[in-house]
């Protein structure tokens, strides 16, 4: 019985909650319009229903003042979407009120007349002006929308002042519409003012660094026309070195000074001077530990010291590289050394390099130029000692070109590389080393990506006697044929695997994501370097992988089949290298 009572109250207390619902549901109006109407109308619109109980004479009230919204509303919401002539019936006989609206015809634009006052109304700005005109947004035959015709206008002023106007204003703009014909008659007038021309930098926030560093990075001369674009990459240029945390570029746009109108720069100069350190771990070369020291203003003449100790499972390395700032041709020269002491594969190794070095990166393009001296003292495991040494002269060349630097679906890099040393100057042998490497992606769908990659080296000399390691060919790893220990592939000398003069690989891989971070690869590597080209047999290996979107790019994770060697290996790294 005490169930039974329970029961029944519960019952209550659900038709109770129910009919409450129904009350707070209450409809207010409705809407009869096609569907895409209805989407674009209804978020500025009065709500449809409400929750608020009110008696007989204060919802008459409430009907009244919704009437009133809704006639006011509906025609001012329908014409920003080019419907000028609707009909509109509102039925508020019937409760909820009933709303049925036929739009009309949509107006469209019929005449569009675009005029220049100020320099660019000049005969000689006749092609800029046909430029502009043919760009337009929204040409004869265009369904109007007042939201469509707010960015034309918008987007016709960014295209004036973008380059020589950078004072050019809107004077006039008129939509005339013919409601009965549904015709729209564009007309803006823009007024370019003066062509304004580059004048010179005023810096402010300057303390450690002097002003005429800041030219080394412009991409302007004074003198030449105004252009947002050098303004913008200037200040980019600023904002990626390690001297200010903060750049702000602007130029003084009063017609005024169009003859030379100062560029005002503000910088937040940052620290000059940073330690850090950390700890790592990589497939190739097992645990690291890292300790850098930079310094941005090197002797006071922002020259850009960057060094560093790296103590890794088989390598310990050691290095201190100066960078100059750019020259006005926008080269990099720079100076540094190495001290580096390795074993892998029962190879050790240890050398101390030299050199100097001039780069260049512009666009899509990064060449280098270096000399270094090196000297370099190699053991492997059951052979003799070797002590090599070389002044090389090396030069390469990277052209890249994808929709994305970290994480690319289509597009391609492509890297030469070519040096030299003769025995004639500071060398133990005579070579030229030639090397290239093309890596290639290919958009299958939305989710799914083919990559592919090809290189390819040869040292041409009488032997590799004489010839350091740096400029012979190993190959195997992360990142170059998977399924087998990092540099395991190359020349048998003793119980060690070194360098050979001839090296080819290749690498196909499909990689699916899942959703934004998480993904699937699966590939083939194939691969060998050896010192007789008549030698050369390609190692193969098989294997699927893990990705994830990291800040830096995808970061992989491959478990991958030595077909020849017969083992398992596991492979980390970031899976772009460029």
């Amino acid at each position: 019985m005490k169930q039974a009572k329970i029961k029944r109250a519960l019952g209550v207390l659900m038709l109770a909650l129910l009919a409450a619902s129904s009350l707070h549901a209450a409809e207010l109006w409705r809407l009869d319009a096609p569907q895409v109407l209805k989407d674009q109308l209804l978020p500025w619109l009065p709500p449809m229903s409400s929750g608020d109980v009110v008696d007989a004479e204060e919802a008459d009230i409430a009907k009244l003042g919704l009437v009133r919204r809704l006639r006011e509303r509906i025609p001012a919401l329908l014409s920003t979407e080019g419907y000028f002539s609707p009909d509109i019936k509102i039925d508020a006989a019937v409760d909820p009120v009933v709303v049925t609206l036929v739009p009309g015809s949509r107006a469209r634009v019929v005449a569009v007349n675009l005029s220049f006052l100020g320099s660019l109304g000049e005969p000689a700005e006749v092609s800029r002006v046909e430029e502009l005109r043919n760009a337009w947004n929204m040409p004869i035959g265009n369904s109007f929308r007042q939201q469509d015709w707010s960015l034309a206008k918008t987007a016709l002023l960014i295209a004036v002042t973008n380059r020589d106007f950078p004072a050019a204003k809107i004077v006039e703009s008129v939509a005339d519409v013919d409601p009965a014909s549904a015709e729209v008659h564009l007309s803006v007038v823009v007024d370019s003012g003066p062509v304004f021309y580059f004048g010179p930098l005023e810096v402010t926030g300057l303390s450690q660094y002097k002003p005429e560093l800041l030219e080394r990075y412009k991409r302007f001369e004074q003198g030449q026309p105004y252009s947002q674009n050098r303004l913008l990459q200037f200040q980019s240029a600023l904002q990626a070195t390690p001297y200010f945390s903060a750049v702000e570029v602007t130029m003084d746009t009063d017609p005024a000074h169009a003859s030379a109108a100062p560029v005002h720069v503000v910088v937040t100069e940052a620290k000059p001077r940073r330690a850090g350190a950390g700890v790592g771990f990589s497939t190739n070369t097992g645990a690291r530990t890292d300790f850098s020291y930079r310094d941005a203003n090197l002797f006071g003449n922002a020259w850009q010291l960057s060094s560093g100790v790296r103590l890794e499972s088989v390598r310990q390395t050691a290095f201190a590289d100066v960078f100059l700032p750019p020259t006005p041709d926008d080269h990099r020269y720079s100076v540094g050394g190495v001290v580096e002491r390795s074993d892998i594969e029962h190879l050790a190794i240890t050398r101390q390099a030299i050199g100097v070095a001039r780069s260049r990166e512009r666009g899509r393009f990064e060449t280098r130029i270096g000399l270094s001296f090196q000297h370099e003292a190699r053991q492997a495991e059951g052979s003799e000692r070797n002590v090599n040494q070389a002044l090389a002269l090396t030069g390469g060349w990277i052209y890249r070109r994808v929709d994305s630097m970290l994480d690319p679906r289509s597009g391609y890099v492509l890297n030469l590389q070519l040096g030299g040393a003769s025995q004639w100057v500071l060398s133990d042998a005579n070579f030229v080393r030639t090397y290239g490497r093309l890596v290639t992606y290919f958009p299958i769908t939305a989710r799914d990506v083919l990559s592919a990659r090809i290189e390819a080296g040869r040292t041409a000399a009488a032997s590799r006697t004489g010839v350091p390691e740096d400029f012979l060919f190993r190959t195997g790893g992360a990142q170059t044929v998977r399924g087998y220990s990092y540099l395991s592939l190359g020349e048998s000398e003793g119980n060690a695997v070194v360098g050979g003069r001839y090296m080819a690989a290749g690498s196909i891989e499909h990689t699916h994501w899942f959703g934004d971070k998480w993904g699937m690869a699966t590939f083939i590597d194939a691969g060998n370097a050896t010192d007789h080209i008549d030698t050369w047999r390609a190692k193969v290996g098989v294997g699927v992988g893990a990705r994830w979107r990291s800040p830096a790019g995808p970061l992989a994770a491959d478990l991958a089949w030595g077909v020849d060697s017969r083992h398992l290996h596991l492979h980390i790294a970031i899976a772009v290298a460029f």
